[in-house]
């Protein structure tokens, strides 16, 4: 008879400490998967704004290269007009050099003609 109270008592406790684990079991299991879901959420958030840096970044690149694209156009303009610009400038003094042997010559030749001697021998 003791011995079966004994075993009543053992078995008893040993039911609550079951109960307790496991109880403290389940509590344990939902933490872990409350911070599973708090963890996998803040994951989701990061590549949301991972993907958003990321066509932000794109759409940068791409008004960086066409601004690039744009001036390297304007360079080219420029560059074109100098060169044009340096040609007709040439053409320029070459006119003006032109004028001034002609009238070097006519002054010669006035020259020879008044004084009827050559201005160079």
């Amino acid at each position: 008879l003791q011995y079966h109270s004994d075993f009543s008592a053992e078995k008893a406790e040993v039911f609550d400490i079951t109960a307790d684990m496991t109880r403290q079991y389940k509590g344990m299991q939902e933490e872990l998967m409350r911070k599973i879901s708090s963890l996998e959420a803040t994951i989701n958030t990061q590549r949301d704004e991972l993907e958003l840096s990321r066509l932000a970044h794109e759409e940068t690149k791409k008004a960086k290269d066409q601004v690039i694209a744009l001036k390297d156009a304007e360079i080219a303009e420029q560059k074109q007009k100098m060169e044009e610009m340096a040609i007709e400038f040439g053409e320029m003094l070459k006119e003006t050099l032109d004028k001034m042997g002609e009238r070097i010559e006519v002054t010669s030749n006035t020259w020879e003609n008044e004084t009827g001697a050559p201005i160079m021998n």
